[in-house]
C-alpha cells in the first residue's frame, strides 16, 4: 500500500518535469543586458565618455591612445613631443587627477647617492685604531672615546664621517652598542666631555 502511495505522488513530477535553474536564470539576464549599455573595452569607455562631452576634442587622439592595447605594454611618447606617459596599470583605482597630463607624466627623482666613506688605501692612513692594532671592542668601556663617535641625538657616526676602515667601523658600532647595554654612555644622546665646567682664575 505505501509503494503504491508513493507512486501516485511521484508521477505528477515525472509528468510534468520542473524547468532547470539556468533556463529560469536566462530571461531575467536578458533582459537586465538590454537595459544597461555594453562597454566591454577601455575604448568603448572612452567612447562614452567623447559622446558625453566629458573630453575635450583636442584630446579625443590622446584618450584613444591611452586606452589602446599596445600603449598598456610600455611609456610611449605623446605625439611629436618629448615628454613620455605613464600607463595604465591593472586592478589599480583611476583618479580625475590620472587623466591630466601632469598625473600620466613619471616624475623624475634625483636621488643622491649614499656616501660610503673612503676607499681602502686612504682609510688605512686615516684610521687611529688600524694604525695602533686595536680594537674598538676592547675600549667600549672608554666613555670619552665612545662619545666621540656619536651626534647629539646618540646615533652613531657613519663611515664617511669617522673615516675608518670597514672592520673598524663595524667593530667600532658593535663597541657603541655594548657600551650603551652596559650604562657607559647614554642611549638617546652624546656624554658631555667636561662634566664640570671650569671656573677661570
Amino acid at each position: 500500500m505505501s509503494a503504491l502511495s508513493s507512486l501516485l505522488r511521484l508521477s505528477p513530477r515525472h509528468a510534468y518535469p520542473r524547468p532547470s535553474l539556468a533556463r529560469r536564470i536566462q530571461p531575467r539576464r536578458n533582459a537586465s543586458d538590454s537595459q544597461s549599455p555594453k562597454a566591454e573595452s577601455l575604448a568603448d569607455v572612452s567612447g562614452l565618455f567623447r559622446q558625453a562631452g566629458d573630453v575635450p576634442s583636442g584630446e579625443q587622439g590622446l584618450a584613444q591612445k591611452l586606452t589602446s592595447k599596445e600603449y598598456s605594454r610600455g611609456p610611449q611618447r605623446v605625439s611629436s613631443a618629448t615628454r613620455y606617459v605613464m600607463p595604465f596599470q591593472h586592478k589599480i583605482f583611476v583618479r580625475p587627477y590620472d587623466f591630466t597630463l601632469k598625473g600620466r607624466s613619471p616624475n623624475k627623482r634625483y636621488t643622491k647617492p649614499q656616501e660610503l666613506g673612503p676607499s681602502a688605501k686612504e682609510a688605512k692612513q686615516t684610521d687611529i685604531f688600524h694604525k695602533l692594532e686595536m680594537d674598538p671592542v676592547h675600549e667600549a668601556t672608554n666613555s670619552h672615546l665612545m662619545a666621540s663617535f656619536v651626534t647629539k641625538m646618540g646615533k652613531i657616526l657613519t663611515r664617511a664621517e669617522t673615516n675608518l676602515t670597514w672592520k673598524s667601523q663595524r667593530r667600532l658600532g658593535k663597541a657603541i652598542r655594548r657600551a650603551r647595554m652596559i650604562g657607559i654612555i647614554p642611549q638617546l644622546s652624546r656624554r658631555p666631555m667636561k662634566w664640570f665646567p671650569t671656573t677661570k682664575q
